[in-house]
């Protein structure tokens, strides 16, 4: 879209044509920044849903006076002969063709936070009902991810998108905007290509220009981020912890959300693991990073269901902006042994973390276990 942008800007000075474009992105605020980045002047239509039933992207439409589709992916060379400058007649059919919004879909799109739950529930039902209805459930995925991204969102939404998603797709293999969606948070060896690796050079830019770029309102995850590459599982690494002398953290001064997206090839159990560690807000604890990093360490070699990695131990810094920095985000690439349907991965995390501006720090271990299962 960016390519015809500059191409049509004449016609579209002249009043001669308008463009207009739709993106299949599931947050608007990443499809902004590109456009800010870009100096994308034209209107663009947010559809998560894929209300268009496109099955793959980018796409070029023209579409006459009378709202008939007149090319699909037209060439540049015959553009202004084949289209621009021909005078189409109406047609029995030169009704346009409408795209009937679901009430639910509505909503969502409407970030009703009143409608949210009732979205969600009625799309889920939708998609449960028999034969499986593959765009109900992707949809029913985009509703879940929808909620989890907004403010209080079910903590189990982000890995109900991801089941959703892996369904639909499975029941539509042909389907590549629905399998780029989980291939978007899963391991590195399953990437076609990095999918927000423009993001930084695009704040930088924007800011260089003087502008301030859009804000994201959803922390890009470290999968998101990534670049494709294969697994290669770590050596031995040294527990933090292995004689257990941290404090327990009994009070729940810390919550631990987790997802699990597995590579789509069905080939290879591995998956890319998610962990979300949030500081309590109710007892009004905050990590204290100026005493030292938040310690992730994953599992043990030693299980019946082993897992293997690319790291053990890892240190989580805070973000650089945003309410996102009261949180630490984990992507890590986990491989199952052969022959394993998946287990429990256990791990914990040591943090520094303090109760209010003038309460209590303390140096806490917490404990977690992840549920790892092969689709």
């Amino acid at each position: 879209m960016p390519g015809w942008h500059a191409f049509t800007k004449e016609w579209r000075e002249k009043g001669d044509l308008a463009l207009v474009g739709i993106v299949q992105e599931q947050h608007p605020d990443r499809a902004r920044l590109f456009a800010q980045w870009q100096g994308l002047d034209f209107p663009i239509l947010w559809d998560p849903f894929n209300l268009t039933g496109s099955k793959v992207v980018p796409i070029t439409l023209a579409v006459d006076e009378h709202g008939i589709v007149r090319a699909v992916n037209p060439e540049r060379e015959k553009f202004e002969d084949e289209f621009l400058r021909v005078v189409f007649p109406p047609t029995a059919h030169s009704a346009a063709a409408r795209v009937e919004i679901p009430g639910a879909i509505a909503d969502l799109m409407a970030h009703d936070p009143a409608q949210l739950d009732a979205a969600v529930a009625a799309l889920e039902s939708a998609a449960s009902r028999t034969p499986i209805d593959s765009i109900a459930l992707f949809r029913a995925g985009v509703a879940r991810r929808l909620r989890y991204d907004a403010d209080g969102g079910n903590a189990a939404d982000f890995q109900g998108s991801l089941d959703h998603w892996r369904g639909a797709w499975s029941l539509d293999p042909e389907q590549y905007i629905w399998r780029r969606r989980t291939q978007q948070y899963g391991p590195r060896m399953d990437k076609p290509y990095p999918f927000y690796d423009w993001v930084a050079e695009a704040q930088a830019q924007i800011t260089a220009r003087g502008e301030t770029p859009v804000a994201l309102g959803a922390q890009l995850t470290p999968s998101e981020l990534a670049e494709k590459g294969r697994f290669v599982p770590g050596g031995d690494e040294e527990e933090p912890d292995a004689l257990k002398k941290v404090p327990l953290d009994t009070e729940g001064w810390l919550a631990i959300e987790s997802a699990t997206a597995f590579d789509t090839s069905g080939q290879t159990p591995v998956a890319s693991l998610h962990l979300v560690l949030r500081p309590n807000a109710k007892l009004d604890v905050h990590f204290d990073d100026e005493a030292g990093p938040v310690v992730v360490w994953l599992g043990s070699v030693d299980q019946p269901d082993g897992f293997e990695f690319e790291a053990r131990h890892h240190q989580l810094r805070p973000a650089k902006t945003g309410r996102a920095a009261e949180e630490r985000r984990l992507a890590v690439d986990t491989r199952l042994r052969a022959g394993s349907r998946g287990g429990k991965l256990r791990g914990y995390v040591l943090f520094y973390g303090c109760q209010g501006v003038e309460g209590t720090c303390r140096y806490l271990r917490h404990d977690f276990e992840v549920e790892l299962r092969v689709p």
